[in-house]
């Protein structure tokens, strides 16, 4: 039998884990999701995308997806964290990217700003 106290210390304990996880999922989220919200801003604003690799972005996603599936499974908090706002920013970026290669919509930014210079 366990007393009140040792069951307590334990809980305690699993609480502060899952928020050190939690925390450390912030910490790994913050650099990656600023790559992915540059490729965004690339994507929604820059005249040209050529150089962009659809590949590269649809590879991206799929890491995402199989990193967010390992997450649940293990029950990894920070992994969750991380994998779920980066599988939103990589799919934000396939999709503007196959918008802006069929021609459906263009740069924002870029065409606001030669519509001031006519």
């Amino acid at each position: 039998q366990k007393t009140a106290y040792e069951i307590g210390v334990r809980l305690v304990g699993s609480e502060m884990c899952i928020r050190d996880r939690a925390a450390f999922g912030l910490a790994v989220l913050v650099p990656l999701l600023i790559g992915q919200l540059d490729q965004l801003r690339a994507l929604l604003f820059d005249p040209d995308v050529t150089g962009v690799s659809f590949a590269f972005l649809v590879i991206t996603l799929v890491l995402q997806g199989m990193w967010g599936s390992w997450a649940v499974w293990a029950g990894d908090t920070s992994a969750m964290i991380t994998a779920s706002a980066m599988s939103v920013g990589a799919v934000l970026n396939v999709v503007w990217f196959l918008l802006r290669r069929s021609g459906r919509v263009g740069p924002r930014l870029w065409r606001r700003a030669r519509q001031h210079q006519a």
